[in-house]
């Protein structure tokens, strides 16, 4: 037999300009090649391994058995013993790696730069196949499984399936705990017999329930031989069904769906869920369940959603994503679950909300089989044209995706997955009859239920299983069809035209200006390189000081949101034919985001433009209300993320205008329907605009929408207003400065300890030093504070840009009960400390080593247009107009030497150069004192535990005194 068989290799894109060989070798390993397009600039080679093996297959009655063996295989192998090796030559050449667990796969994928990827491919078969497995080492481990499992359990949707898990037969895995934590990995459970059952359960990865995606420059056939030389000789079993098979009917206990769950949520939430247990849609030719994602999400006039909306009865409304395996990803059963976001008025009309849903179930039933393959194969015609101009992937994302595509589509499907499908009237036809059967259980995550009677063993989860009520069987059985509800069978916004529009003249390596006047400065660049029918426009609206005061700011923050639900409903074909928007609230005004075809992008704009100017006039009293509650939400759930809030309250300090969400929470009420009304035209009164169009547009594609806005919008600023940016304050020296304050989720255990040390304003060669000191300090503060002294799953160090000012961040999310937040500072102090010894005795090689792999990250090249427009975006909004940043910033690191890197670390390290901040979030997990409310209060914390310690409860009063360095704009 041939050392490997050639098989039909999948169907790509006319858009992918890539080379594709699917092989299997002599053992059953199924192996996809892809050769990159050749490029003159350094490239990223990746490869991923799906092994068809998960929680699912664990035969023992140890749950999380399959996570566990994932976090064990990086802990050394046979020809890399050292447990930190393998990540460590990963991170400081460059590179990424990881792995996760789900059902039914585990994957294991890593990315280099090219000349190294022979050598990474080494360590990851050596991991993959010869992993040492020490007793010693994997108990270890336990920590960071139970630390990944206890961070989940902040999401309601991951408490949500926990508790849904009690409804499954105790005999089906779908019962079990499969992340896994130290009680199912230890309970009764002796240390030889655990390490014997991740030795054994490790027995299950073998060659033919492996799949491996690589992409690279190298030829197919370099790329081949290299697969059989490394990964020829995994071995092999014979064919094994290693879990059990259920009929779908049997897998649930008995009258499941005759039952309510009421799960207690940990942070704010209402929400109502409808499931339904399905058998697997995998062999489904037509993908059924897609079609009916895209019917529920549909946010058109006459859907659901927007009947829901309208009605001020949810915020949002939509199918709930593969989470974890289930839905399509799962060769047993398929869950579908309908996702409503609940306000208030909702959560006490819960009945009305129950029967539009059933009333909408009843119309899809209803509604001729003719008119579902109309609007099927108009979903259909827009799958084979977002597939045929497919964007290219970063390639560590493209490879990992196709190796768990492969478990699920056909070899020829991989690459289009469900952009193949087609028609299948009885395959249509049995969901529809499914999802009428009353066969489904409700989910309620609401904090006021009467009585939450029940805990869950791992998790502390309180819970509530109660019979449906009388009433709502009721509403099922005399449910009626709403006579508003109908399907959006034609869409204007469906693109036709795909030419590639060519001018030498607008296609150079930068973008130009085209138009300066005293309203509007423009920029464009005519693509020639991605070559797709698409484009991209961003556009700033600066404003002065309008957004300064608190309360006009978040006046706006309301009017975003109510834009965003207007444009959800009257332009939701655009969006089901993937045009894009985005808003955000910059320093110095508002930034729109736009994308899509080229084809009818102006025709979005504009329409986008005349419901932005109109929703303040249309919006009633209701509309209002529900909208300051979906801001409201927003509010709350940035407030409540630990690392969302200490970025916040990071910048709170640093910066003289900044207004934190929970400034925004505290005056939230105040605002008034008619408040807005009468701010909003107002701040469009006087306006200048920045513009960047790129992609498949012109210059004169440009002049008609500049042409729109100015029709749309006033009169021009003077320069002196704009002159408004936010200035960064310097931080005193030598003073250990620390904000500390109670972890505003109640019940909640996670703390965040970080110290964010103050470099100063920013130079070339102070950013190009930052970047390469933080891929340095990355790896190491890692190895660590994660692998060493397992402090927390998350583990950060970043290098952050505000205001023309540089800081260095490293923090760490961590358990309390386990790891005090004095303790964990301190470890960080001392791992600091460390680490800046280690960089006084740098060597010249390793210095050169660091300058080389930051080199090729300068001499790569952009993957998309998004990422290219990115880049020159940041330019033109700041006005450096560096858009050879690039070459810039190669030429600087270039001339850099040890001398100047040991003296960049020290200069704001060493402990009598430190200007430092300290923030501290602490989790308060049965902490007696936490105030008890559904409203947020962030408590801060005055004590002092350190005799240096400068403990800081005003901000203000702590700014009053500092200096401001000035506004930068040009870096010299």
């Amino acid at each position: 037999m041939e050392q490997v068989e050639i098989l039909t290799s999948p169907i790509k894109s006319e858009s992918d300009k890539k080379e594709y060989r699917l092989i299997k070798l002599q053992n059953g390993l199924k192996v996809l090649l892809i050769k990159s397009v050749e490029s003159e600039t350094e490239q990223i080679a990746a490869a991923a391994l799906t092994i068809s093996i998960g929680s699912f297959h664990e035969s023992t009655s140890i749950n999380g058995l399959a996570h566990f063996l994932e976090h064990c295989l990086f802990l050394g192998s046979e020809n890399y013993p050292n447990a930190k090796e393998f990540s460590n030559f990963i991170f400081t050449n460059g590179g990424f790696m990881n792995a996760k667990t789900t059902n039914e796969f585990t994957s294991y994928y890593l990315s280099i730069f090219e000349e190294l990827f022979d050598e990474a491919l080494d360590r990851f078969v050596d991991m993959i196949t010869k992993p040492l497995l020490p007793k010693d080492s994997i108990l270890l481990e336990l920590e960071a499984v139970d630390l990944e499992f206890q961070m989940t359990l902040n999401k309601n949707e991951s408490r949500e399936k926990i508790i849904f898990q009690k409804l499954f037969q105790e005999s089906h895995p779908a019962s079990k705990l499969n992340y896994g934590n130290l009680e199912t990995l230890k309970e009764n459970i002796s240390e030889d017999e655990l390490h014997a059952a991740v030795l054994q359960f490790f027995k299950k990865y073998v060659a033919n329930k492996m799949f491996l995606c690589l992409q690279s420059h190298k030829s197919l056939e370099e790329m081949q031989q290299m697969v059989i030389e490394k990964f020829g000789k995994i071995k092999k079993e014979e064919e094994e069904n290693f879990m059990n098979e259920f009929e779908v009917d049997k897998i649930m206990k008995p009258n499941y769906y005759e039952k309510i769950l009421h799960v207690k949520p940990l942070k704010a939430a209402k929400r109502l869920k409808l499931s339904w247990i399905l058998p697997q849609q995998i062999s489904n030719d037509s993908k059924p369940l897609k079609y009916f994602e895209k019917i529920f999400d549909n946010n058109c006039i006459g859907g659901i959603v927007n009947w829901l909306k309208e009605n001020n009865l949810v915020t949002n409304f939509y199918v709930e994503p593969q989470f974890n395996g289930y839905n399509d990803y799962n060769r047993q059963f398929c869950i579908f679950t309908l996702l409503s976001e609940i306000i208030d008025y909702g959560m006490k009309n819960i009945e009305k909300v129950l029967d539009a849903i059933f009333s909408y179930l009843l119309f899809l039933k209803e509604t001729p089989i003719e008119t579902h393959k109309k609007l099927f194969e108009q979903f259909k015609r827009q799958s084979e044209i977002d597939f045929r101009f497919i964007e290219e992937e970063e390639t560590l994302k493209n490879v990992a995706n196709i190796a768990q595509n492969n478990l699920y589509y056909k070899d020829i499907d991989i690459l289009r997955k469900s952009s193949s499908a087609e028609f299948n009237e009885q395959e249509i036809a049995d969901v529809i009859n499914r999802l009428n059967e009353m066969r489904f259980v409700i989910t309620i995550t609401d904090s006021d239920h009467d009585n939450y009677s029940k805990i869950e063993k791992y998790s502390d989860i309180e819970y509530d299983l109660i019979d449906m009520p009388e009433s709502y069987k009721t509403l099922w059985k005399n449910r009626r069809i709403n006579e508003e509800f109908s399907l959006p069978l034609e869409n204007p916004f469906e693109p036709t035209d795909f030419d590639i529009k060519i001018n030498a003249e607008e296609s150079q390596k930068f973008p130009k200006k085209i138009l300066e006047d005293s309203k509007f400065e423009v920029w464009h660049k005519l693509d020639d390189k991605f070559n797709l029918p698409k484009a991209m426009i961003n556009i700033e609206f600066m404003l002065g000081n309008h957004l300064d005061t608190i309360e006009n700011f978040l006046f706006f923050e309301i009017y975003k949101s109510a834009v965003n639900f207007q444009i959800q409903k009257k332009l939701s074909q655009a969006l089901v034919s993937g045009f894009k928007f985005d808003m955000k609230t910059s320093s110095t005004g508002i930034i729109f985001k736009f994308s899509g075809f080229s084809d009818k992008l102006e025709l979005f704009i504009d329409m986008f433009f005349r419901k932005f100017t109109n929703v303040a006039k249309v919006m009633t009293e209701d509309t209002f209300k529900m909208i300051l509650k979906i801001e409201k939400k927003k509010i709350v759930d940035k407030i409540l993320n630990l690392t969302d809030l200490f970025d916040d309250f990071r910048k709170k300090f640093l910066l003289n205008k900044w207004h934190t969400q929970y400034d925004l929470y505290k005056i939230l009420e105040s605002a008034t329907c008619e408040k807005i009304q009468n701010f909003i035209p107002s701040i469009f009164e006087k306006l200048k605009m920045k513009i960047l169009a790129q992609g498949n547009i012109t210059k004169n594609d440009v002049i008609k929408i500049v042409k729109i806005l100015d029709w749309s919008f006033g009169n021009e600023l003077q320069d002196e207003e704009l002159e408004n940016k936010p200035r960064a304050f310097q931080f005193p020296l030598n003073i250990n400065n620390i904000l500390r304050l109670k972890s505003p989720s109640k019940n909640d255990d996670n703390s965040l300890i970080a110290i964010c040390y103050q470099i100063g304003q920013m130079t070339l060669q102070g950013i190009n030093l930052g970047r390469f000191f933080e891929n340095y300090f990355c790896a190491k503060a890692f190895d660590i504070l994660r692998t060493q002294q397992q402090l927390g799953y998350d583990v950060k160090t970043t290098l952050e840009v505000n205001s023309g000012t540089l800081s260095f961040v490293i923090y760490v999310v961590s358990l309390e009960n386990k790891h005090n937040f004095i303790d964990v500072h301190k470890k960080i102090v001392e791992c600091t400390n460390k680490i800046l010894t280690d960089i006084n005795h740098l060597t010249d090689e390793e210095v050169e080593k660091l300058k080389k792999n930051r080199l090729k990250v300068f001499q790569s090249d952009d993957f998309t247009l998004k990422e290219e427009i990115s880049r020159n975006w940041k330019t033109v909004k700041r006005g450096h107009y560096m858009f050879e940043k690039q070459e810039i910033y190669a030429n600087v690191t270039a001339k850099l030497t040890k001398e100047d890197f040991i003296y960049f670390g020290n200069s704001f390290l060493k402990s009598d150069k430190q200007r430092s901040l300290s923030i501290q979030i602490i989790g308060n997990k049965n902490d007696q004192n936490a105030i008890k409310s559904d409203e947020i209060i962030l408590e801060y914390i005055s004590e002092k535990y350190e005799d240096d310690e400068n403990v800081i409860i005003d901000i203000e009063e702590f700014q009053k005194n500092l200096y401001l360095y000035p506004s930068l704009k040009v870096l010299e």
